[in-house]
């Protein structure tokens, strides 16, 4: 019996790779090529530290899409073919139950080996991309500029500011609309960009405000700005001593 049940698992992934070989011969596509496309685009952007899953297209084809049609395919002429050996070889028998199962597990099997096969791809090029960086470094790579210019803002910052939030950017599209939501998570508590809260007014954060700094107000000093001038936090001069660190 466990000598069948092996017949059958091999005879359905046997089934797969045939398939797979004609459709890439057809397609004139070489198999090993097809292969690390279907690696690649089985998680496209399979990273183990997001909840994000994108299933990827090979020439034009959704692949779990594809993968689910060859597993179903494969599994009626499993069906058939192992109903044809049966009537030729009396003490091969399997229950159609077996059978399915079986196949079933061989196609979990097979799918998971390219998603391991993809997660090691991506193992690898994260070792080889933060080999020597220290956590700072890994963190400002993974959430950007806007990370790195809140913890710079934030060093410099005794104590929560009270900030005007000033733009000519239309906050009702991207990149702005996200971009502004990012800052804000990464300054909060030290400053809210989004809600105003209570009390005096001491400093002003500019996101892609033109003009400046050339129209900054007299009254204000930048603490803190990008190099492209599109973020800047000012603070009002006789506040300084108060909020930012010497």
């Amino acid at each position: 019996m466990i000598r069948n049940l092996l017949f059958c698992g091999a005879f359905f992934l046997s089934i797969i790779l045939l398939a797979v070989a004609a459709w890439a011969m057809t397609q004139q596509v070489d198999l090993l090529v097809l292969f690390k496309a279907a690696v690649g685009q089985i998680f496209i952007s399979h990273y183990s530290n997001f909840n994000l899953y994108y299933s990827g297209m090979i020439e034009g084809t959704n692949v779990m899409a594809a993968f689910q049609l060859l597993m179903l395919a494969a599994l009626v002429l499993t069906m058939a073919g192992l109903g044809l050996i049966h009537n030729f070889k009396s003490d091969f028998q399997l229950e159609p139950l077996k059978v399915l199962i079986v196949c079933w597990i061989t196609a979990l099997m097979a799918f998971g080996f390219l998603q391991e096969m993809k997660r090691i791809e991506v193992f690898v090029s994260a070792a080889r991309m933060f080999a020597g960086k220290n956590v700072e470094e890994r963190l400002a790579w993974f959430f950007g500029p806007s990370y790195v210019f809140a913890q710079e803002c934030g060093k410099k910052l005794k104590q929560p500011l009270n900030v005007e939030f000033l733009t000519d950017a239309d906050m009702n599209k991207d990149p702005y609309m996200s971009e502004q939501r990012r800052l804000a998570y990464y300054f909060y508590p030290m400053a809210s960009l989004r809600l105003r809260r209570d009390g005096p007014v001491d400093g002003k954060f500019y996101f892609y405000k033109n003009g400046l700094p050339g129209q900054l107000p007299e009254e204000f000093a930048v603490v803190c700005a990008t190099h492209d001038k599109n973020f800047i936090l000012a603070v009002k001069k006789d506040k300084i001593h108060d909020y930012v660190n010497p």
